[in-house]
């Protein structure tokens, strides 16, 4: 195999299988020797990491609108029947997660009619 290597054309300083496996110039310099597993985590840290450049920052506004929104209930059970009915219409569709959404369904469900109030007859025709 050497020498079909050696007569292909433009190879110049064809090395032998071992001269390649065992190359004298790609000596490895242990800078670690007697460091901790600590110290040695923090060195390739410190290669490795991220300059303050390189990474993206949220906008603050951005963030704080995240913050400020309140999603309805009526939402919020418009968006678990969705997920729901496309549980429910896949084929390897997981009994685990339906009852997990039925239940959570349920949960705001009882929510929603919490925050209602039963009132008389009468609060209908009073004006307002």
């Amino acid at each position: 195999m050497q020498a079909q290597i050696a007569q292909l054309p433009n190879i110049a300083d064809l090395l032998s299988v071992n001269e390649f496996i065992q190359l004298g110039s790609e000596e490895i310099e242990d800078d670690n020797e007697g460091a901790d597993e600590y110290e040695i985590f923090q060195q390739v840290v410190e290669r490795y990491r991220l300059a303050e450049e390189d990474t993206i920052k949220p906008a603050d506004d951005a963030v704080n609108k995240e913050e400020e929104v309140d999603i309805p209930i009526s939402k919020a059970i418009k968006a678990l029947e969705t997920l729901k009915l496309f549980e429910m219409r896949q084929e390897d569709g997981s009994e685990v997660l339906l009852r997990a959404l039925d239940q959570a369904d349920r949960r705001y469900l009882s929510k929603k009619h919490e925050g209602k109030k039963q009132q008389t007859i009468d609060s209908f025709f009073q004006k307002r």
